[in-house]
């Protein structure tokens, strides 16, 4: 009986390896399936598949919930599907999509002591701990401040989200100073978006916006398509730009559709959207 209480420990931990190295295993091979996903032009295709997929890193997460790897891929995921798939349509459920996809991102992030302190605390507070966050990090900085800042965007009449609007752009920020150019130059494109989302009044900055469009811009050498819409939605209609308005969206249209293989899936979903803006002109401009 001793014997096997000895044993028990031993065959518990065990137990529990299997699971974890198909899980591990399996994670190494999810970027090959997201970059396949990102080269998919077929909108349709790419929508029926990505549901399933989004459920299998989700999965993944639960089975290993300090996988920071996952996290950031699973915040992505949702993050993506919805932005892609959901917003147009349905912005309620959008955002409960990206208020998801944040949570995912947000916990790992809390994973360092500092950053968790830092939650807990002011917003000055939350901005100074993630000067303990570095390169390593900035996959789960970038998603979990996507979502968190596309949740406010879909939840402007929710005080709560308004709130919290400090705390996505302190992580853009950070992003902005560990590597202007990641993922396409994303950190000048979503801190246009800030800056050109809102009036002067409510702590717009249009100059500040319209310069951290232009350098994305210029770092993608304008083939991330979705720095030309945002520019477009979020500047040019703000400050009623509609020349820019048009030029941007009609830039988007006429590209050809293989001008960043990697990124056909964002660069389709970029088209459809500026098809949709670009019927609404004559309801935003003069």
């Amino acid at each position: 009986m001793r014997r096997f209480a000895l044993l028990l420990p031993l065959l518990l931990v065990c137990a529990c390896i299997p699971k974890r190295v198909v899980v591990r295993t399996t994670a190494v091979i999810l970027p090959d399936a997201l970059a396949a996903m990102n080269e998919e032009g077929d909108l349709e295709l790419a929508e029926a598949a990505a549901a399933t997929n989004l459920k299998l890193v989700e999965g993944l997460l639960h089975a290993d919930p300090r996988n920071r790897r996952l996290a950031a891929l699973t915040a992505q995921g949702f993050g993506g599907y919805a932005l892609a798939f959901v917003e147009d349509d349905d912005p309620a459920r959008a955002a409960a999509l990206y208020l998801r996809g944040k949570e995912y991102g947000l916990r790992a992030l809390m994973q360092d002591r500092h950053v968790a302190a830092g939650v807990a605390g002011t917003d000055e507070a939350f901005a100074a701990s993630l000067r303990h966050l570095g390169q390593g990090d900035k996959e789960l900085i970038l998603w979990t401040a996507m979502c968190w800042g596309k949740w406010i965007d879909l939840s402007r009449t929710n005080p709560a989200a308004v709130a919290d609007l400090p705390r996505a752009e302190a992580l853009f920020e950070r992003l902005l100073e560990l590597d202007e150019g990641f993922y396409y130059a994303a950190p000048h494109v979503f801190l246009g978006v800030f800056y050109g989302g809102r009036s002067p009044m409510l702590g717009g900055r249009p100059e500040e916006a319209r310069a951290h469009f232009e350098r994305a811009l210029s770092l993608t050498r304008g083939r991330f398509l979705t720095a030309r819409l945002y520019y477009a939605e979020y500047y040019a209609r703000q400050t009623q730009d509609r020349a820019l308005f048009e030029t941007q969206l009609h830039a988007i249209l006429d590209a050809p559709d293989d001008l960043l293989p990697e990124q056909r899936l964002a660069n389709a979903v970029a088209k459809r959207k500026a098809a949709r803006l670009l019927a609404r002109v004559d309801e935003w401009f003069d």
